[in-house]
């Protein structure tokens, strides 16, 4: 358990949404981004990420699409960067 809190966050999840692309009857698509971590993203400091779409599939124009929610959620949960010089976590 981590030293400043008596309460840890295990896991998050997030849903976002947004109007559905013109290939689907759907007028909006949702996708569920689930954070998790196997100690805990407070102890780790850190999160893997599962993404689940609804019936209609989310529609991205490109990787960045992905890789922007991705960071959203790293945002809201105040998970730092990796440091690339040492392998360890950027404070």
């Amino acid at each position: 358990m981590n030293k400043n809190t008596s309460v840890e966050l295990e896991s998050a999840t997030f849903t976002f949404s947004q109007d559905s692309h013109c290939m689907t009857d759907a007028n909006i698509e949702t996708i569920t981004v689930d954070c998790l971590s196997s100690a805990g993203i407070d102890y780790d400091k850190d999160a893997f990420f599962v993404l689940r779409s609804g019936e209609s599939g989310w529609a991205v124009d490109d990787a960045k699409g992905i890789a922007d929610l991705i960071e959203r959620c790293k945002t809201m949960l105040n998970i730092s960067p990796k440091d690339e010089k040492d392998g360890e976590k950027g404070e």
